[in-house]
């Protein structure tokens, strides 16, 4: 495979600890769909989705921890951030809180 000519590297830079930062503060979060404390997801698959747009959008990547058909347990892949996201399924049918 050959580089691609007049491409520049792009320089990468290190995760920044987002560990201060409280879920919902974004602009665009705040809206419809915000991602807080409690937040109630219709399945697991939705939470799932809302979890990848909500880190693509603060730029921090997440590791899945423990994964269940009713439980959901995820952190920050920095050994450093303290951000831990948990969910359960509640009695009603495939409704995650997290």
């Amino acid at each position: 495979i050959l580089p691609c000519q007049g491409v520049s590297a792009v320089p990468l830079n290190p995760i920044p600890d987002f560990s201060h930062v409280h879920i919902g503060l974004s602009p665009t979060t705040r809206r419809d769909g915000a991602m807080k404390v409690n937040s109630y997801f219709k399945n697991k698959g939705e939470l799932m989705l809302k979890m990848k747009k909500w880190a693509l959008e603060w730029k921090f990547e997440y590791k899945i921890v423990y994964s269940s058909k009713s439980r959901v347990i995820m952190r920050c892949v920095d050994e450093n951030c303290s951000w831990r996201m948990r969910a359960t399924k509640l009695s009603w049918p495939d409704f995650f809180c997290g």
